[in-house]
């Protein structure tokens, strides 16, 4: 079960360029959770379509 987080863009767009430091640690959140979606579904193809045996899912 995952969560969605729904963030009002504009504010955050307007806090981001008062903060650098804050633009840097919301996409560095953001592209982490695309980056485990991502090895989510990977995983998930890779155990319906890939031969048994195939190798190790890293």
């Amino acid at each position: 079960m995952s969560l969605a987080h729904e963030v009002s863009f504009a504010i955050d767009d307007e806090l981001c360029e008062n903060d650098p430091e804050l633009k840097q640690a919301l996409w560095t959140y953001v592209a982490g959770v695309i980056a485990g979606r991502l090895r989510s579904a990977r995983v998930r193809l890779l155990d319906l379509y890939a031969p048994h045996g195939a190798g190790e899912v890293p």
